[in-house]
C-alpha cells in the first residue's frame, strides 16, 4: 500500500511539471 501512494504521487508530480510546462513559462531547472 505504501508502494502505491509513492507511485502516485510521483505519478502527480510528473504531471504537474508537465502542465507548467505546457503553461506557456519557460524554467531555468528544465
Amino acid at each position: 500500500m505504501t508502494r502505491m501512494l509513492i507511485v502516485f504521487l510521483f505519478f502527480i508530480a510528473i504531471c504537474a511539471g508537465i502542465m507548467m510546462v505546457q503553461m506557456g513559462g519557460r524554467y531555468p531547472w528544465i
